[in-house]
């Protein structure tokens, strides 16, 4: 039994290092390449958690200002009155971050072998943004949405009376036209995202939410719309986050949100596939003692579109009457 146990051993470790000298291409991985790449994770990881541990413990030393028995944060008291100036700058200063694009890999465009599937890759047929009203005129809103390049995102900022409630939308897409129907479409993206958000408040509660998805939308041929579908399995939320007397952030980028969506073409309509991404945000405005801000900004980079068609088979008319 003994023996067997070593030979089955030995079988395995065998298989298994044919199969890695087959994916590594019959060379060794380099150690300093893997030293490399773990040292730099670590390096990046660390560089990120010490900036944001450092502006939160900037921002507790002011809000603990305000928590002390004396303070009166009625304007009247100057230590008070000057920890809620810096608060509220603290807002500009994220407000101000820089949110770029995700780098990604370029992407060979064409039809897949073995099916009728394509990869399409920027420059895409559709960009379309929308602020609401009020909004655009705003300091801190603002929508791009580049079809050339793939990429798009925006910047709210919900930090005034008059301006409570931003809201922008921005999407990219392609429209497709079968080629043959009735057929099933299904579309398939990975965008990558990169983000900020906060939410600075005295007392009210504020919130702020961003929400990403793909969709197919179908339109009759004198181009009005007739129906639509969402992303299989609902929207990706990039974040979520509602609440009150508390100073709090985070940003970063995400490189993997896959998505899809499907539905059942014909050759008598035409189609828009596309990736949205909605804000929105909410809070009461830097006034008063329970005042409060709170806002986003989001930038994403959509790579490739992927589109597959599958012919349905339909049974002729003549043998379903039988």
């Amino acid at each position: 039994m003994e023996m067997r146990s070593m030979r089955k051993n030995k079988n395995n470790n065998a298989e298994r290092s044919n199969a890695l000298d087959l994916v590594h291409g019959g060379k060794s991985v380099p150690e300093n390449l893997i030293r490399r790449y773990v040292d730099g994770t670590k390096r990046r990881v660390e560089e990120l958690v010490k900036e944001k541990s450092r502006l939160y413990e900037e921002a507790a030393k002011y809000r603990s200002k305000l928590r002390k028995p004396s303070a009166r944060n009625d304007g009247k008291d100057p230590e008070a009155a000057r920890a809620v100036e810096r608060l509220r700058k603290f807002t500009a200063r994220l407000q101000k971050r820089r949110v770029i694009a995700p780098t990604v890999a370029k992407l060979t465009p064409g039809i897949m072998a073995g099916a009728y599937s394509v990869r399409l890759t920027p420059p895409y047929d559709f960009a379309n943004i929308f602020i609401s009203a009020g909004s655009p005129t705003a300091a801190g809103n603002s929508a791009f949405a580049h079809r050339r390049a793939g990429e798009m995102g925006w910047s709210i900022s919900a930090a005034t009376k008059e301006n409570q409630n931003p809201v922008a939308i921005t999407e990219i897409g392609v429209f497709f036209i079968p080629m043959f129907g009735p057929a099933i479409l299904r579309a398939g993206v990975n965008p990558a995202d990169s983000f900020a958000w906060w939410i600075n408040s005295l007392g009210d509660v504020a919130s702020t939410d961003a929400f990403m998805s793909c969709g197919i939308t179908a339109f009759r041929k004198d181009g009005t719309q007739d129906f639509s579908v969402p992303s299989t399995g609902g929207s990706i939320p990039l974040w979520s986050e509602r609440d009150g007397d508390v100073l709090k952030f985070d940003f970063g980028s995400n490189s993997d949100n896959p998505m899809s969506a499907s539905m059942e073409v014909d050759t008598h309509h035409f189609y828009l596939v596309s990736v949205r991404c909605l804000g929105v945000a909410f809070a009461r405005g830097w006034q008063g003692k329970f005042a409060s801000q709170s806002g986003g900004i989001a930038s994403i980079t959509v790579p490739f579109i992927d589109l597959d068609l599958r012919l349905i088979p339909v049974v002729s008319q003549a043998l379903q009457a039988r």
